[in-house]
This record gives C-alpha cells, structure tokens and sequence, in this order.
C-alpha cells in the first residue's frame, strides 16, 4: 500500500483491534513479494472491478492460484455488471440519503465497472474445482465465489474470536449482509450465528 494508505490501513486494523495482519503494497496482477502456494485462503473483497480490463482480471486469478496453497480457501466477492445504466443508477442512489454524495457518485461508477458474470467465471476457473459462485434476487449485482479450507480448523477457531470481539451492532450487520446472502445459497457458519 502507499504510505499514506498503508497509515490509514493500520489505524483501522488497531482500532479494530486486529492482530497479525501485515500490509504491504502491491498490485493484484502481479504478486511479485508473495512466493508460490504460501497462503491458506485468498480474500478478495471488491476490488476487482477496479482492474482496467478482462485481461488485467485473468491475470489476477492466476496470482491469486499462484499463491494459494494446494486445497486452500477462496472468497471472492465483487459486483457483477448490470446490464442497464438506469438500473445501475438506481442501486447506486437507492440509499443515497443515508450515503452522500461522494459515496453515491462512487458506487455507481463501481457498478458501472464491474466485469459481467461471465467474464468473472471465466477469470476465477483458474482457481480450480470445488469454487461456487453465490448470488442473490436481493442484490443482483453482488456476486460471491468460494470455496472452503481444507485444513486443521484453524481459520474457524480464528474466525470464532474474531467474532468474538465483534460489538453487538457489528454482529447485527454482519447477521443481515448472511441472511442476504443466504438466499442465494451462501450461509454463515453455524458458529458464528
């Protein structure tokens, strides 16, 4: 990350009160600092319709399975493209009230941006077998692929304390975005109800 981003990242990790997390900076197209098959799971929340073109987007899968150790975990979640502009306007400023204007203009650039379904299913198959791709009625254009670890239960323990220091209301948050999701085949773990 830039120094000034790499700052701002690292007051939100301590004030959320995260351990053992590095940052660094890079570009996901190229992950030149990270050696082959050296991470458990790969988490890519919204960034990839930042990528420039499908081409950009292939190449990040493959860093993305370049880096993933053999039977590792995968969460990848993005828009997927509307196909209308209007129908991108209107999810964009459907909160817009709640959200701002800066914030209203930048969710509909992203949706404006984002890689079709397809061009999101052809990229990620490099990620290999077992991936699922995940959507919902209740937000066509939120797209969640995954696939999950197969390991010694490590990442569920980490996942339960970090959990555990969740405030009530970020429990709550967290309760909706998986009752949202859930109708599209993708359910919280048990543990984490």
């Amino acid at each position: 990350m830039r120094r000034g981003r790499c700052c701002c990242a690292r007051r939100t990790l301590d004030a959320g009160g995260a351990c053992g997390v590095e940052l660094q900076h890079g570009d996901l197209t190229a992950l030149r600092a990270l050696p082959d098959a050296s991470f458990d799971c790969v988490v890519c929340t919204l960034s990839l319709h930042h990528l420039p073109d499908a081409c950009a987007l292939h190449r990040a899968a493959r860093e993305m399975t370049r880096v993933l150790k053999p039977g590792g975990g995968v969460y990848v979640a993005d828009f997927g493209r509307l196909r209308r502009a209007a129908t991108q306007r209107h999810f964009a400023r459907q909160r817009a009230a709640e959200q701002g204007p800066t914030f209203t203009a930048d969710y509909f650039n992203s949706l404006r941006a984002a890689f079709s379904v397809a061009e999101l299913d052809a990229a990620l198959a490099a990620l290999g077998p077992g991936l699922r791709r995940h959507q919902t009625a209740l937000a066509p254009f939120m797209v969640v692929y995954r696939r999950g670890v197969q390991g010694d239960g490590t990442a569920q323990a980490r996942a339960d304390v970090a959990w555990a220091r969740l405030t009530p209301a970020q429990r709550r948050d967290c309760r909706a975005l998986a009752a949202w999701f859930a109708v599209g085949g993708l359910a919280l773990p048990a543990s984490l109800r």
